[in-house]
């Protein structure tokens, strides 16, 4: 197991989560939504910007190997869905389970970046 790259990506994808976190509450709290969908989806681009290029510059910068097209239909293609099951998580915890808004989001991004190092290391930013 390479350390320094599992370091770093706890570190960038730490400071995508605090990002991503802060905006969710923010947009919360402040500006009134029909639904938790909303603050859900804009707070999670946010996070996935810094996310892409904490993690294409810093986490596995060295190891990449191609074009910047096919890295960001991959990592874009990961983020979608991504999005859509984190959307549809929040909401169930939310509406149907009624789960505090502010844990459900913590409790979502948690499951996300489990998969997503994994993911990252095997299938986006990889040597071949």
């Amino acid at each position: 197991m390479n350390y320094k790259r599992l370091y770093r990506f706890l570190i960038s994808g730490g400071s995508a989560a605090v990002a991503e976190y802060s905006l969710f509450v923010l947009i919360t709290y402040i500006v009134p939504t029909v639904s938790v969908v909303i603050p859900q989806t804009i707070s999670f681009m946010t996070g996935f910007i810094i996310s892409f290029l904490l993690n294409k510059k810093w986490v596995f910068g060295n190891t990449i190997n191609r074009n910047l097209k096919v890295l960001i239909i991959k990592y874009s293609s990961l983020a979608l869905i991504n999005l859509l099951l984190g959307n549809f998580l929040v909401w169930i915890f939310v509406e149907v389970a009624q789960i505090n808004v502010l844990f459900a989001k913590i409790i979502v991004m948690g499951m996300i970046a489990l998969w997503n190092y994994v993911i990252f290391s095997r299938f986006i930013f990889t040597t071949k």
